[in-house]
């Protein structure tokens, strides 16, 4: 069982005008090695989390629940509802929904990079993907029908965006 190392943690111990402030640093250390006067720390400090996604805050004023991974397009300012193919206008995609956001509240849209792995399923590694005809939908099958948008190319579990409007028929 592999457990989290507590965070970095500073604190002033002793900060009296006539002194310079003293500081304790709490990390958890790989070696300590005291010599006479002298100590020499190692350590190695957890790699931060990657994120390869930009996000942004939107409200949702649709009439209904927004779903996690489904397509957006901005329906005015600074709020967004399901895109589609079936029109030019209705396939504006700005980004995915990055979680499930009841009506009237707000919440996140990835809008560029990766979206991260739980958040669109239902495709195989080098899909294609596409907006689909259905509120939000997204697909690995190109429409024959409406606006072509390309969203981008699933792989491991991950989808790499890159919106596009390819052609209408």
């Amino acid at each position: 069982m592999s457990s989290t190392p507590p965070p970095l943690r500073v604190k002033e111990v002793d900060g009296t005008p006539s002194k310079k402030p003293i500081y304790e640093i709490v990390f958890p250390i790989d070696s300590l090695t005291v010599t006479g006067n002298s100590a020499e720390v190692s350590f190695t400090a957890p790699a931060p989390a990657e994120q390869n996604y930009t996000t942004d805050t939107v409200s949702n004023e649709s009439g209904g629940q927004l779903l996690n991974g489904k397509a957006v397009r901005i329906s005015g300012t600074n709020q967004v509802s399901y895109a589609d193919n079936t029109s030019e206008s209705n396939a504006l995609v700005c980004g995915l929904m990055f979680e499930t956001v009841a009506d009237h509240g707000s919440g996140k849209i990835v809008t560029s990079g990766v979206v991260p792995t739980g958040h669109v399923s239902g495709f195989t590694s080098g899909d294609e993907v596409y907006l689909d005809t259905a509120s939000g939908a997204v697909t690995a099958t190109i429409p024959t029908t409406g606006v072509v948008v390309y969203i981008g190319k699933y792989n491991d579990g991950k989808l790499y965006l890159n919106i596009r409007r390819e052609y209408s028929y």
